[in-house]
């Protein structure tokens, strides 16, 4: 630990809880003593070291000169002594489609707003269809027009809400991109490793079928950039083993439960074929729902991206999953949030410029 040896002449009158022997050794200085030692506030010493507008520059030498002489270092475990000195508001804009995923990115970001402790930090979240490129380009507007000072999106990429994400940023407002990416001037992005995901699914089906396979995917809007990616990753990882296996169909879901209900039938009732399902969508009661009917779950070995309690926990336990992948979207709202705060407040940005949250494997003794 770095230690400053000092004159107790040095030391304001306040600060009593120094030893008042002549030389005394100090551990390093923190802003409440650099507040003492300055005769200001804790704010007013955030402001000098962060060389924030509001304060004078005679008082802000004084703060820096004390700071130097006493080898002040950030104290990160003592981030709850620095406060925002105004109202900050952080947007997320977040689909509406795979209802219970985004609530648990939202318990994430609540999560993390607590735990700032910062009683003048908003956070607003709009719920988007995702399969709407206008309604999300409104939202975006709505945010900037707002100018909020920081923005959360989980959205699907096009070159119209890329250019609008963008023309966000030039006016100052950080983005950073959660769930599914999108190429534009973000800050950094958090998020499921999407290739490690598909390459983990189609390791699993190697694992666990004998037979060659015919298989139905069954995946999410593809302007979604991450299911794209997850299923280029599986083909890949399948082609380059040179693994015998065949992808009868793919339906694109748009999350909800009837649409992908029927489509799933209609493939399973015309295709006698088919021996697997891969799920990258939240509808994983409408495929057990569909085996039930046709009575193929001893025919058909499912494996599902992303977990619901509900409804993937139903199909693991009682067989009509033999896998399904958890992306564990709390810890992706709650390090995105503390991502956008940081930055905020400290002006640190994540050293990687993609961060990708380990996943996790679920089964029916696990769940």
């Amino acid at each position: 630990m770095l230690t400053k040896q000092i004159k107790t002449d040095k030391l304001s009158s306040e600060s009593k809880e120094l030893n008042s022997a002549e030389e005394v050794s100090l551990a390093v200085i923190t802003i409440k003593e650099i507040a003492k030692l300055a005769g200001v506030s804790r704010g007013t010493v955030d402001r000098a070291l962060n060389n924030r507008k509001g304060i004078s520059e005679e008082v802000k030498n004084k703060i820096l000169q004390i700071a130097e002489e006493h080898n002040y270092v950030p104290n990160k475990n003592a981030r709850k002594l620095k406060t925002l000195e105004e109202e900050k508001i952080i947007g997320a804009l977040l689909s509406k489609k795979s209802e219970i995923y985004f609530k648990r990115i939202i318990q994430g970001i609540n999560s993390a707003k607590n735990k700032t402790e910062d009683s003048r930090l908003r956070i607003e979240i709009i719920s988007v269809d995702n399969f709407d490129s206008q309604a999300i380009l409104e939202n975006l507007e709505y945010f900037k027009q707002k100018k909020v000072d920081g923005l959360l999106t989980a959205v699907m990429h096009s070159e119209e809400i890329a250019a609008k994400m963008d023309e966000i940023v030039e006016t100052g407002i950080p983005i950073i991109t959660l769930v599914t990416d999108v190429k534009c001037r973000r800050l950094v992005f958090f998020g499921e490793n999407a290739v490690q995901s598909g390459e983990i699914m189609a390791s699993l089906f190697l694992k666990t079928m004998k037979d060659e396979m015919n298989l139905l995917a069954v995946i999410g809007n593809p302007k979604f950039s991450i299911h794209q990616e997850r299923m280029t990753a599986f083909e890949k990882f399948m082609d380059d083993r040179e693994i015998a296996y065949q992808v009868k169909n793919i339906i694109y879901s748009d999350e909800e439960y009837e649409h992908s209900y029927k489509r799933i039938g209609n493939i399973l009732k015309k295709s006698n074929d088919i021996n697997a399902v891969y799920m990258s969508t939240g509808d994983a009661k409408a495929l057990m729902d569909v085996l039930k009917e046709l009575e193929l779950k001893k025919n058909i070995f499912g494996i599902a991206i992303g977990y619901e309690a509900d409804s993937h926990g139903k199909c693991l336990s009682e067989g009509y999953l033999g896998f399904a992948i958890d992306s564990r979207p709390e810890e992706i709202g709650y390090r995105a949030f503390k991502a956008i705060y940081d930055y905020l407040v400290f002006k640190e940005v994540p050293k990687a410029e993609k961060n990708y949250i380990e996943t996790s494997i679920k089964i029916s003794e696990n769940i």
